[in-house]
């Protein structure tokens, strides 16, 4: 989903949502919700409803996980992400900082939004991480991601205290840390 939107300039919050979604959400999910229900066949009176609450986790987690590194795409340095800023733009593809920009920039800075995607091009990131951070994108993603991480402790709130949610919660943090 994320190939064929390449270049695609009026892909929608909801349709990138959806492409995060199955993109990296649905594996964190799968892997969460796997674990519980291994657990609950050790231990059947593990209730239905905590094998749902990790699966709904790992959701939120996943999307958490996928806007933090679309937010450190235009805020973060390479040396602390571990890849370089901009890759995403010199790639073509679309994330919510640029969707958000492109639904708020002024006409001008749109136009140098949509040429660097249509050429695949960095050159440049510098005015576009300005563009993104004055109009506010870099912070509605930020918020988003915060969002997202509160769906997924709130998730964890169903389950017994334990060292298990408790290092649940802390890469939750640790991950959401990474936005300041």
């Amino acid at each position: 989903m994320q190939l064929a939107n390449v270049g695609n300039t009026r892909l929608s919050e909801a349709q990138y949502r959806e492409v995060i979604r199955c993109k990296t959400a649905l594996l964190f999910e799968a892997a969460t919700h796997t674990g519980a229900l291994l657990a609950q066949r050790e231990n059947p009176s593990l209730p239905a409803d905590e094998v749902e609450a990790l699966r709904k986790f790992g959701l939120h987690f996943g999307l958490t996980y996928q806007l933090v590194d679309d937010w450190l795409d235009y805020a973060g340095n390479s040396e602390t992400m571990g890849k370089n800023a901009g890759d995403d733009l010199a790639e073509g593809k679309l994330t919510l900082p640029l969707i958000q920009a492109l639904n708020i920039a002024s006409a001008a800075q749109k136009v140098i939004i949509k040429q660097a995607i249509a050429e695949k091009s960095s050159d440049r990131l510098h005015e576009i991480i300005e563009i993104v951070s004055q109009c506010g994108a870099l912070q509605y993603t930020h918020e988003a991601a915060v969002a997202e991480s509160q769906y997924a402790l709130q998730c964890l709130d169903a389950l017994s205290d334990g060292p298990y949610v408790e290092a649940l919660r802390t890469v939750t943090q640790y991950s959401t840390a990474r936005l300041f």
